[in-house]
């Protein structure tokens, strides 16, 4: 693999609140059918659980930084071609995170990819639309917010955090 991508659609409750199932599975086929026609025949794309999909782009060519930020751009662009749903217009942003072989944690598939999906985290974190790749400052950060968030809920189990409520006037 020369590159790991992970897309996820930025808002799919909004989406399926507003469009159903029915709706939610559309856009889903269309998002895969979308980044099959960004990527190249030798690429392998697969739906992960819930609105997200990982891409892996085959080793042809060795792909730098530049190349893997123009791949995605270019499938994000794809994706935000409006889709129809039953006669109504639907307009969908997907964030994206990608990892490059030298810069995965792990030379396995399983590191390059967990690496992707913490880039995509990032990405989704920081607004619609947003591309982002791995990096050791990504790898930190999703570390300390598992170890913050672990933290927490130590400290609710132990009633260390009290709720105090103040009723307000109008």
């Amino acid at each position: 693999t020369a590159l790991c991508l992970a897309v996820c659609l930025d808002d799919p409750h909004v989406l399926l609140s507003q469009h159903g199932r029915a709706g939610h599975d559309r856009v889903m086929a269309a998002f895969e059918d979308r980044i099959a026609g960004a990527v190249r025949n030798g690429d392998v794309i697969r739906q992960l659980d819930g609105a997200r999909f990982a891409v892996s782009v085959s080793a042809q060519l060795r792909i730098d930084l530049e190349a893997a930020i123009q791949i995605a751009a270019r499938m994000q662009k794809r994706l935000a071609e409006p889709i129809s749903i039953d006669g109504t217009t639907v307009h969908v942003s997907a964030s994206i995170g990608f990892c490059l072989p030298s810069r995965a944690p792990g030379q396995t598939g399983a590191a390059l990819l967990a690496a992707a999906e913490m880039a995509m985290s990032e990405a989704w974190a920081n607004g619609p639309g947003a591309i982002r790749a791995f990096t050791a400052d990504i790898r930190q950060r999703v570390e300390q917010r598992d170890t913050m968030g672990a933290e927490i809920e130590a400290a609710f189990d132990n009633g260390e955090i009290v709720a105090f409520f103040q009723p307000q006037l109008s």
